[in-house]
């Protein structure tokens, strides 16, 4: 807090000049406010133990934040000396925290707008050709192509003129992708496609840990497969969500060194889910997922991937718009 005895006093050019008794100076403490020299062009606070202290754990802090490398250390040095001075030889799962990330997940958002509009509405049943017209503009603006098995993007509803949306997975993809102007095809007609500048997705925030109910209700049908896509899962259980979240999906955000994924507990209390049969004709076929919704008792890492994945897709084909989901505490 400021001083009884510090003044500050404006010049007419607009200077502040900050009192003290007989000292006058231009500068002044960030935390007490009273005048002094600076002997670099650092300094910022007067000099006193307890401003230094404050600044000294004000800039802790942020660096803590800003830092998961930072978080992660801090972490296992406290996991170390609890092992050795409070006998805690065993980790328990349940209680462990979210894990420490950046602000932003990686890559970005674009809005798409095609002019002129298609004939019919975009649907999950012909996204197939929204899908070749996306991956015919990344290999002409980014010279790169499609991976069939993890791809580079997720087709995202969007309420717009269009009704969609595309989320890049990499940096290198959305930073020539967006605010651009380029012509293509969709449904076999010549279109004009527009992106908008890129939009970053904040990651999510989990403030708890422990067990947490949480609801998980999908907006788009989820398909989840095992052996090659050769098996899909008919309907929602414990073990499929949390496989389809802690393999690949944590290397795709750029976590794995942040993340135990033998620490991720998730349970299966309830549900009401059936299965979904999506045609999308041509080569596709038909997609066979899951829809409805499931109430999970989760810990803090499960429940922030399940966030994550609310914001770029649960599961496979998220390229063609299917693993929308809606997940809320309960």
């Amino acid at each position: 807090m400021r001083g009884a005895d510090v003044t500050q006093e404006v010049l007419d050019d607009g200077t502040t000049v900050c009192h003290d008794g007989d000292l006058s100076s231009l500068y002044a403490c960030e935390f007490c406010g009273k005048p002094f020299s600076p002997r670099h062009r650092m300094q910022r606070t007067c000099g006193d133990d307890v401003c230094q202290n404050r600044r000294r754990y004000q800039n802790k802090r942020a660096s803590f934040r800003r830092s998961p490398v930072t978080q992660s250390r801090a972490r296992a040095r406290n996991a170390r000396w609890s092992a050795v001075h409070r006998s805690c030889k065993k980790r328990q799962p349940w209680l462990v925290g979210p894990p420490p990330y950046y602000e932003y997940l990686p890559g970005g958002g674009v809005e798409l707008d095609v002019r002129p509009l298609p004939r019919w509405p975009v649907e999950l049943r012909n996204t197939r050709g929204l899908h070749g017209m996306i991956t015919t503009m990344v290999k002409e603006l980014a010279g790169v192509g499609h991976r069939p098995r993890w791809p580079r993007w997720t087709l995202v509803p969007w309420p717009g003129r269009f009704g969609w949306g595309v989320y890049f997975w990499e940096d290198e993809i959305v930073d020539v992708v967006a605010d651009k102007q380029v012509e293509g095809e969709l449904f076999a007609r010549h279109v004009t496609i527009s992106t908008s500048p890129r939009r970053r997705i904040r990651a999510p925030k989990v403030k708890r840990r422990g067990r947490m109910k949480v609801d998980l209700t999908t907006i788009t049908p989820v398909t989840i497969t095992s052996d090659g896509r050769s098996c899909p899962h008919i309907e929602a259980t414990a073990d499929s969500i949390r496989n389809s979240i802690t393999r690949e999906f944590v290397n795709r955000l750029g976590a794995e060194e942040f993340l135990e994924r033998d620490m991720v507990r998730l349970e299966m209390l309830s549900k009401q889910t059936f299965k979904a049969t999506v045609p999308l004709g041509g080569k596709y076929g038909q997609v066979i997922g899951w829809e409805g919704s499931c109430q999970l008792e989760v810990n803090a890492p499960a429940l922030w991937l399940l966030k994550c994945a609310g914001l770029v897709g649960l599961g496979s084909r998220t390229a063609f718009g299917f693993g929308r989901i809606r997940v809320s505490e309960l």
